[in-house]
């Protein structure tokens, strides 16, 4: 299926790791959607701009994996920890 995409690229983000992702993700055929908007760490704020409650949301963050050589280990360059955000993350039964 192809992407969903709002917007081609915000204009403040440089080359690099953005193209690259935006590369595997097309590659692979991931639907997905880009939703430009200025930096924002708060959950509460972006959850509204993904129209989705707090209760449902979650971090990732993608990080490089030093220690992965995947010409020599076979294992992938970095890592996506997801973690509960919002209420999520201080009732870990929800």
């Amino acid at each position: 299926m192809p992407q969903q995409q709002t917007s081609p690229r915000p204009a403040d983000e440089g080359t690099g790791a953005y193209e690259r992702l935006i590369g595997l993700l097309d590659a692979a055929g991931a639907r997905y959607r880009v939703i430009d908007h200025a930096p924002e760490g708060r959950t509460e704020i972006v959850s509204g701009y993904r129209g989705h409650p707090v209760a449902h949301a979650a971090k990732c963050l993608v990080s490089p994996r030093p220690e992965a050589d995947i010409r020599t280990d076979g294992a992938p360059p970095y890592l996506t920890p997801n973690r509960p955000s919002g209420p999520a993350r201080e009732d870990p039964a929800r």
